[in-house]
């Protein structure tokens, strides 16, 4: 399938797109490197691994591929279903070990947290 406007490279790994605040929104192409490297970046810092478990709160390929080449399980959510304090009770229930989220996302999180929670759990 061709991207309209893109010339696609032989190193291509994905065409993601912006929000399109401009009013149109644009393709951009990604290579295997820096998507390989935007992966170590957010891989190294944290000593992700095959012992995690991803909050995945945006299908993006970064996200994906973060859990997926650590060898660590991606959980797919949507935020907001249910509210706050009842992703604060999932998280702690299946033992999440990485949340990454937009800021608002993370704040309203942050709010409903009363304390008690242990993420993750103690085994």
């Amino acid at each position: 399938m061709a991207t309209p406007g893109l010339a696609l490279v032989p190193d291509a790994a994905a065409v993601t797109y912006t929000s399109g605040s401009t009013g149109r929104p644009k393709g951009i192409v990604r290579d295997h490197r820096g998507v390989l490297h935007t992966v170590m970046h957010l891989t190294n810092p944290c000593r992700s691994g095959r012992h995690d478990r991803l909050l995945v709160s945006r299908a993006s390929l970064r996200n994906i591929l973060y859990a997926l080449c650590n060898g660590a399980a991606a959980y797919p959510v949507t935020l907001g279903q249910g509210g706050p304090g009842q992703t604060a009770d999932w998280l702690s229930q299946e033992g999440i070990t990485i949340f990454r989220a937009v800021v608002s996302a993370f704040r309203a999180f942050a709010e409903a947290v009363t304390g008690a929670e242990q993420f993750p759990p103690p085994a």
